[in-house]
């Protein structure tokens, strides 16, 4: 049975949708402030990713990254479920983007073999179930525009700003 939290942020409410079972807990959402969290279909919870903490760290990591301190979360991105090849790759290039680094949607597009797929690359990210924990906010557009975000154009600047990237990025 997926259950949920809320855990309450400077930024607003983010809801942690999972399932926790003898085999451990398996993220299954992550909803942000400005996101539609109200579609609760099955389709909404096809994708998983097992994390390797409990979900008290979680939470806690979560938190003290929104408040500026540099994190990684505890996941196995090899567990990543739901998802075409070429998604996984997109998802376990971004989740290698170190803290306070950006890298542009052709960038990853490069890297995975596939250098004219860079708006699969963002269609891909337009779908991260499970942002923050795979920092898709970290890729922008390669004229330094910020480009899209599933939560808000908002948000991801609040994301980036948190990161010391603000100056690094144009906003249109």
């Amino acid at each position: 049975m997926i259950e949920n939290i809320k855990i309450d942020t400077d930024i607003g409410s983010i809801t942690v949708f999972y399932i926790e079972d003898a085999e451990g807990i398996e993220l299954r959402r992550i909803v942000l402030p400005y996101q539609n969290g109200s579609d609760q279909s099955e389709e909404s919870f096809r994708y998983s990713l097992m994390i390797r903490s409990d979900l008290i760290k979680l939470i806690e990591g979560i938190r003290q990254y929104l408040m500026g301190k540099k994190i990684s979360f505890d996941i196995d991105i090899e567990s990543l479920k739901g998802f075409t090849p070429f998604q996984r790759g997109v998802l376990k290039i971004c989740h290698e983007i170190p803290w306070g680094e950006l890298r542009f949607y052709g960038d990853i597009a490069r890297e995975i073999g596939r250098p004219k797929a860079y708006r699969a690359v963002g269609n891909t990210l337009s779908i991260n179930p499970f942002p923050i924990i795979i920092p898709c906010h970290r890729v922008i557009r390669s004229d330094g525009g910020i480009g899209g975000f599933q939560g808000s154009v908002y948000l991801k600047r609040r994301l980036l700003e948190i990161e010391g990237l603000g100056d690094r990025i144009r906003y249109i």
